[in-house]
């Protein structure tokens, strides 16, 4: 008898998928600063781009 495993075929975990559509490096808001200034920039855009619009 041939039962689903999760530990025989790695498709059926749960985070298999998750961790095949995982790309650093094309993430819109990811910190790729070298500096202090560019960190600094970085976390004005960001901060702005997540704040709640106002009445919400």
């Amino acid at each position: 008898m041939n039962k689903l495993s999760n530990k025989s075929r790695k498709d059926l975990q749960p985070s298999t998928f998750l961790w095949g559509q995982y790309r650093p490096d094309k993430v819109r808001y990811g910190f790729h600063a070298t500096d202090a200034g560019s960190a600094r920039k970085w976390q004005d855009g960001t901060r702005q781009e997540l704040a709640l619009p106002e009445g919400v």
